[in-house]
């Protein structure tokens, strides 16, 4: 009986043991909207315009220690970290910033085209539950703070 006791006392101090599990923020929110036009206020994201900027030929980067690195991950939905969606007549870019560093602004880049690129920084703030940017430039404009949360994070560029 003292036998089965013990046993039974070990199996139940054994299961009662948790492993202390890395914790990983349960909320991303690393998006900015993008609407793209020219001087004209022609939309340069419809692929119907012939001088618009197509999927296909955007690259996106991140700067990951130091280096830059083109964005293709093959097995995501969006391999480029972006998307681009018609929304009410209108086409949008939906682009997922770099923000693989808590210490220090992350940088992306969007290349419109061979001479063309966008310089997009953030700096953001993590915790347990939550990654979150507090600041947005844009070719080093500050276009957006933690303090304008109730404004969305979108942008109109004229190229």
């Amino acid at each position: 009986m003292k036998t089965t006791f013990y046993v039974f006392l070990v199996v139940l101090l054994f299961s009662s043991c948790k492993k202390k599990e890395d914790k990983m923020a349960s909320n991303i929110d690393r998006k900015v909207e993008i609407s793209v036009q020219d001087k004209a206020g022609n939309d340069l994201l419809n692929p119907s315009n012939p001088n618009a900027y197509l999927y296909e030929n955007i690259k996106t980067y991140y700067v990951i220690n130091g280096v830059k690195e083109e964005v293709n991950n093959a097995n995501y939905d969006n391999p480029k970290n972006f998307m681009i969606y018609e929304k009410d007549g209108k086409y949008l870019m939906r682009l997922f910033l770099n923000m693989a560093n808590a210490d220090s602004p992350d940088i992306t880049y969007v290349q419109w085209s061979e001479n063309n690129t966008d310089t997009f920084k953030c700096e953001s703030s993590h915790n347990d539950m939550l990654i979150k940017i507090t600041k947005l430039w844009y070719n080093d404009s500050l276009v957006w703070t933690e303090a304008d949360y109730s404004i969305d994070r979108s942008l109109l560029i004229v190229k």
